[in-house]
């Protein structure tokens, strides 16, 4: 993707130098357009009580929730909050469970989460979520929440459904019979430098309908510009971190501009894929 000033003199160059990448890379799956002039995270700055953005909010007997995140929602690795008070907005504490699901029946889809909730000094439960699919508000993903408070009876929130851009950072890809996802989040807005990033990797035998996290696996990564026909070193591998199939990294970006990065993934020492992710800033 390039900016639309520079479109009439950079597609021809953009599209030769991009044919020449893929075809170099070898069972490499063709990176998806990033969205906005900022590159695919939108807003980004310190997570807590003044960084969360509220994406929808509900009831839960007399209890109400709210769940949060510190952007919009997006396809890839999303960082999750949760929110309970009681009728006069105290947090109440309590056990909590949260699913995010969208579909009915045989193509209901379930977002993976990594790891257990875990509740902040704030009274703001955490977790990570992978969203695989963009969604419209009309068929989106939808959020189940169960509180129990202690001897209390449990309660439950569905709450409105939410709409899910397609940013490009959730990148399916299949080895023989077995279906694996990769997700991304960059922890910050995009810049030049190294930019630090967790990553997600899942696998099915469902053919996506059910994720399970991927532990032990080994990642090297390779940014390549294809409109400059060069790639950028400092990148840092992503290592395992925190719960199972959750990993961190940094991506380093020499210059502004479109960044396609290959992911090669294996286990056991043997290469299983090479996703690409593509994004522009």
């Amino acid at each position: 993707m390039v900016h639309p000033a520079a479109r009439s003199l950079l597609v021809p160059l953009a599209l030769a130098a991009a044919l020449s990448a893929c075809a170099g890379q070898g069972g490499a799956s063709a990176p998806i357009a990033p969205t906005g002039p900022t590159g695919p995270t939108g807003p980004a700055g310190p997570t807590g009580p003044d960084a969360w953005l509220g994406l929808a909010s509900g009831p839960a007997g007399p209890l109400q929730v709210e769940l949060l995140s510190d952007r919009a929602l997006g396809t890839g690795l999303a960082l999750l909050g949760l929110r309970v008070t009681d009728g006069h907005g105290t947090p109440v504490v309590a056990e909590v469970e949260l699913s995010l699901s969208r579909g009915d029946g045989a193509a209901a889809r379930t977002a993976a989460l990594l790891g257990e909730l875990q509740r902040g000094g704030d009274g703001i439960w955490r977790v990570e979520a992978v969203v695989d699919e963009p969604a419209t508000a009309a068929s989106g993903w939808t959020a189940t929440v169960r509180v129990a408070p202690p001897g209390q009876p449990v309660e439950v929130a569905v709450l409105p459904a939410l709409a899910a851009e397609e940013r490009g950072l959730a990148r399916p890809f299949e080895d023989g019979s077995t279906a694996y996802l990769l997700a991304v989040r960059f922890e910050g807005g995009l810049a030049v430098g190294s930019n630090p990033i967790t990553v997600a990797l899942l696998e099915s035998a469902a053919g996506g309908a059910a994720w399970q996290p991927v532990a032990g696996a080994g990642f090297s990564v390779e940014p390549y510009m294809p409109t400059m026909g060069h790639g950028s070193s400092g990148s840092v591998a992503p290592v395992a971190e925190g719960p199972a199939g959750r990993y961190r990294g940094a991506l380093a970006f020499s210059m502004s501009g479109d960044w396609e990065t290959t992911f090669t993934i294996s286990r056991g020492g043997v290469v299983v894929g090479r996703p690409v992710v593509g994004v522009w800033f």
